[in-house]
């Protein structure tokens, strides 16, 4: 068990009953594909946008079996193929929401798993399509040097996601690893699940249906960073075994510059001239 919050119990039925959904999700999409080739409409709704909400429906019901399945303990390895699966899911969702926090944690996982760059790729054109505009996720994505060149300083959730660029500035332009090691600490234990009070995730785990809260997000910027995250080591909601699962995956950080905003600060702190001594100034 890797959330001691959990029940073994209840993860193992968790992941029993998600995977009878999701067969019987594609059960039903087939017979509506089946509706469609002979033009017989069952419901009020049109099949085609029945299909699409019936693969979200099987998106979320996978992610809660990876989540299930890491809390529980099971080597990332035996996650594989089910992450796999979510990305196929999603690429068949058509215009439904697949939600942003449940993407950022699809891209993370992806980082800490190291999925191959063209699943990575498909997962980034799904993200595209969903017109995510969040300064995390392009880094993320940019960081993993697969052709991704959008660029915003928006976030999907600014509270608590946008203090993770106090982490990246810190271990990217000051060049402070060992501080921004203590600021990323910071983010998990004290920011994180402060930062989403309006979904409780505080008592998450006194509701049913918990299968654990992981700050996936946070261990993939540990992992491209290079932070030490030792101290995290215990933490209920950090994946640090993710974090150090595998180290062959490389990342390119040559294209980061200091922040738009930082770079107008500079600025105003040069000061031309010889402003204390006037008679110098004039020649």
């Amino acid at each position: 068990m890797r959330d001691l919050l959990c029940d073994e119990s209840y993860l193992l039925e968790t992941i029993e009953f998600n995977k009878d959904e999701i067969y019987e999700k594609k059960e039903k999409i087939i017979m509506l594909k089946n509706d469609m080739e002979k033009g017989i409409q069952r419901y009020p709704r049109d099949n085609q946008s029945i299909i699409y909400a019936t693969y979200r429906g099987m998106f979320m019901s996978n992610l809660d079996i990876l989540m299930a399945e890491y809390s529980l303990g099971n080597h990332p390895d035996t996650m594989l193929e089910d992450y796999l699966d979510g990305i196929i899911y999603l690429e068949n969702i058509g215009n439904e929401r697949a939600g942003y926090i449940s993407l950022l944690w699809m891209l993370s996982l992806g980082i800490l798993l190291e999925v191959d760059n063209e699943n990575l790729k498909r997962l980034a054109c799904v993200i595209e399509k969903q017109k995510i505009e969040d300064a995390l996720i392009d880094f993320l994505l940019k960081a993993c040097d697969i052709g991704w060149y959008h660029n915003t300083s928006e976030y999907e959730r600014k509270n608590p996601y946008a203090k993770t660029a106090e982490i990246i500035q810190i271990a990217l332009h000051d060049k402070d690893r060992e501080k921004a090691s203590k600021r990323l600490q910071q983010y998990v234990e004290k920011e994180w699940i402060k930062g989403h009070n309006d979904l409780d995730f505080k008592n998450a785990h006194k509701e049913p249906g918990y299968v654990g809260l992981w700050s996936f997000e946070a261990a993939a910027l540990a992992k491209i960073l290079g932070l030490d995250d030792s101290a995290l080591k215990d933490n209920n909601h950090y994946p640090y075994d993710l974090a150090h699962y595998k180290n062959g995956m490389s990342f390119d950080l040559s294209w980061y510059g200091v922040p738009v905003e930082e770079e107008a600060k500079e600025e105003e702190a040069i000061v031309y001239g010889i402003p204390n001594n006037p008679e110098l100034e004039q020649i």
